[in-house]
């Protein structure tokens, strides 16, 4: 239902006790980055570390291109901020050649190929939990990631692969929106149930290198309220 009151236009959202004025919200996202390594049978929870911290499952500090959370998400949102969520997606941002390094030059980087989607496809589990209730789960085809790099080349011994077409559209989407807040943690963990394959070559400047890491974003979509500068 909308209303208004000559100057600002108001909704109502099934779910929330308030009329949402769109001066004061944007279409926004919240997201972080955790870190598979080659072998890897352990369970990571993406929103457990913060920038300036280790990313989960690495050694590497998390940057604001892995996360735009300025504290961990399992604390909540950002003080001041909430969240009407109604999408959840999953990204492959890169696979890479040095464990540990940050992005650079001296760590070749990739899209992922479609040997290293298959097995992530395969062995892993995902779930998303908020305020320690579960909200969703299941493979990782099942949350397209509706964006992202989507080539097509004939580069000979190149091939990349997303999760899903790139239109934001294509995304699973919830009902009714989750309202997230500060101080009620978010979690969404990856499970692999056997060891992971992470070995794929792939060519980074005309040379060919082997895989043993891959970065894994995960993104909520939503509107977001965010406190007046």
């Amino acid at each position: 239902m909308a209303e208004s009151d000559g100057s600002t236009l108001e909704i109502r959202v099934p779910g929330t006790p308030f009329p949402i004025k769109f001066q004061d919200w944007v279409h926004d996202r919240v997201f972080a980055t955790m870190e598979f390594s080659n072998g890897d049978t352990t369970t990571l929870d993406v929103f457990t570390s913060g920038p300036g911290q280790a990313i989960p499952g690495g050694t590497r500090t998390l940057t604001h291109a892995d996360t735009n959370l300025t504290r961990p998400g399992s604390n909540g949102l950002d003080p001041g901020n909430q969240m009407l969520a109604y999408a959840l997606k999953v990204m492959i941002k890169a696979m890479g050649n040095t464990v540990g390094a940050a992005p650079a030059m001296t760590d070749q980087r990739a899209q992922p190929v479609l040997a290293l989607w298959h097995d992530f496809q395969d062995k892993i589990f995902m779930e998303f939990r908020y305020n320690q209730k579960r909200r969703t789960g299941g493979l990782l085809t099942r949350y397209p990631q509706g964006g992202g790099l989507h080539v097509v080349t004939q580069v000979t011994g190149q091939e990349i692969v997303t999760n899903g077409p790139p239109s934001p559209r294509d995304q699973v989407a919830f009902v009714m929106p989750l309202w997230l807040k500060p101080n009620i943690g978010i979690s969404c963990t990856l499970e692999p149930v056997s060891a992971l394959d992470i070995d794929d070559a792939f060519v980074y400047d005309g040379v060919t290198y082997t895989a043993n890491y891959a970065d894994v974003q995960v993104e909520l979509e939503g509107l977001v309220q965010k406190p007046v500068q």
